[in-house]
């Protein structure tokens, strides 16, 4: 991209204040004229989220009695076909996100391991076993690390290659303590976990101040609204004849969302500089709120098209809420408290793909129709401690590739079992993250970072999980994508 290029992008991209201060915008496609508008296709997005400790099967799964048989091994049911809600989990609030949502089941991850905060984006066992939440997984290259390299993925450079989020939490003894990262990456022999952003007030200053620091600002200025910093420049666009209809009331619906959001941060007396209590909230809804918005806001506007976001349970007044205790007990308690904690994750799931949903871009779809969101887990069945039948629920369709609205199952019905629990034994998971990378645009020769074909630790297929090698008929299916997920 040429100087000039990329000056004639800021100016569209941007609106200037004093001082050098810039605010990134939505695209615009009106001011680009009818021919380069309908030719202009919207970018797709990943996001990745994730909570612990698994899921009890009677809360997460849905009813599939009544599901088709539509390839070897792959039940599906339309989930408009359910009478009630989703499932305990999965209840009211995705009641309108339904059509939007698939629920998976039936992928196992193919290690041997216990909490494994890296396996979601990774499908790869810690060197130093599962609760070494510091040790590098066996596969140190995670899905969104990869998507943020990938040439095809950013054709140019963004001005912000992924926003990782987790929330800092206050735990029952007192200790602050900040979030943890799935996201990781090797280069040049060093393995690094990618750092994440804890306080929503700094990631609001870093992504939507100025793109072009300014020594010395203002203190006043620092506390006004970013929206009224450009008030001028944003007046001039939004009187611009050649601003479409539709694209004034998307600028105007930014500025709004913009504008909530740092007033809220200001009310609550989080915007401040002094030190990573600040971080800490009382109101722990009102916090991951805060971080929702603030990945929505960076996703519509393009500031970027990767985001993670990690969830854990919390009481009303911010303190981490630990249920990893309940996750080992079985029995219908042990369900109802666990259905209580997950069912609180799952409210701030739906919000965020409700206020992705409510996004429409130039192409008529909304933000969450051109993205791909991932709610994870580290485990499957909390009680076994194993990665066997992983509890997934994917939103948004990635622009036509993945397909919604449908719960899909892809247990054996041949019998082949794990050796405890007689659990019918799936599809390796490391499936799922190839068919969600090739949904972003990925060829295989930009996601295979390891010692052959596919992504992630395939090292131990077949280990002592499986009865009679029950993955062994995926053992040179590394590359294929998941049967009716998948949409091409």
């Amino acid at each position: 991209m040429t100087d000039r290029s990329k000056r004639r992008l800021a100016r569209r991209a941007f609106l200037r204040g004093a001082g050098g201060f810039a605010l990134a915008i939505p695209f615009l496609p009106s001011l680009l004229g009818s021919r380069v508008a309908a030719d202009a296709s919207a970018p797709r997005r990943f996001v990745g989220v994730f909570s612990l400790n698994g899921q009890f099967d009677a809360n997460w799964h849905p009813d599939m009695s009544g599901a088709s048989m539509v390839a070897p091994n792959t039940l599906a049911k339309p989930l408009s076909e359910l009478g009630g809600p989703v499932s305990n989990i999965v209840g009211a609030p995705f009641d309108a996100l339904r059509d939007k949502i698939t629920l998976l089941r039936g992928l196992d991850g193919l290690t041997d391991t216990g909490h494994n905060r890296s396996f979601p984006l990774t499908a790869s066992t810690h060197t130093g076993g599962g609760m070494e939440r510091g040790s590098a997984p066996f596969f140190p290259y995670s899905v969104d690390a990869v998507l943020e390299r990938a040439p095809s993925f950013y054709t140019t450079p963004p001005a912000l290659g992924a926003m990782r989020l987790s929330p800092m939490l206050r735990r029952y003894n007192g200790e602050l303590r900040a979030g943890e990262s799935f996201s990781w990456w090797t280069e040049g022999g060093v393995t690094t976990r990618l750092p994440v952003q804890s306080d929503a007030e700094v990631v609001f200053n870093q992504v939507f101040g100025s793109s072009e620091p300014v020594e010395g600002p203002d203190p006043r200025e620092r506390q006004q609204l970013v929206i009224d910093r450009v008030k001028e420049d944003f007046d001039r666009l939004r009187a611009n004849p050649r601003l479409g209809g539709e694209d004034r009331e998307r600028l105007s619906n930014y500025a709004d969302h913009l504008r909530d959001l740092q007033t809220r941060l200001a009310a609550a007396g989080r915007i401040s500089c002094t030190g990573p209590d600040v971080a800490y909230v009382e109101d722990a809804e009102a916090m991951y709120e805060d971080h929702i918005d603030l990945l929505v806001a960076a996703l519509a506007c393009g500031l970027t098209r990767i985001g993670t976001l990690f969830i854990k349970h919390v009481r009303a007044d911010g303190e981490e809420a630990g249920f990893h205790s309940n996750s080992h007990l079985s029995g219908p308690e042990a369900e109802r408290t666990s259905a209580g904690h997950n069912g609180w994750i799952a409210e701030r799931v739906a919000q965020l793909l409700t206020k992705m949903d409510a996004i429409v871009e130039p192409d008529g779809n909304t933000l969450l129709d051109n993205s791909l969101v991932l709610w994870g887990n580290e485990l499957g069945n909390g009680s076994s401690h194993a990665q066997l039948d992983m509890p997934m629920l994917l939103a948004g369709s990635a622009c036509g590739r993945i397909r919604t609205g449908v719960a899909i199952d892809y247990r054996s019905e041949e019998g082949v079992t794990w050796t405890t629990g007689g659990r019918r034994l799936g599809r390796p998971y490391n499936m799922l993250l190839t068919t969600a990378m090739a949904a972003m645009g990925l060829s295989p020769g930009e996601w295979e970072l390891g010692d052959g074909p596919g992504f992630g630790d395939y090292q131990k297929l077949g280990h002592r999980y499986a009865k009679g090698g029950g993955w062994d008929r995926y053992a040179s299916a590394h590359r294929d994508m998941l049967p009716h997920l998948w949409m091409g």
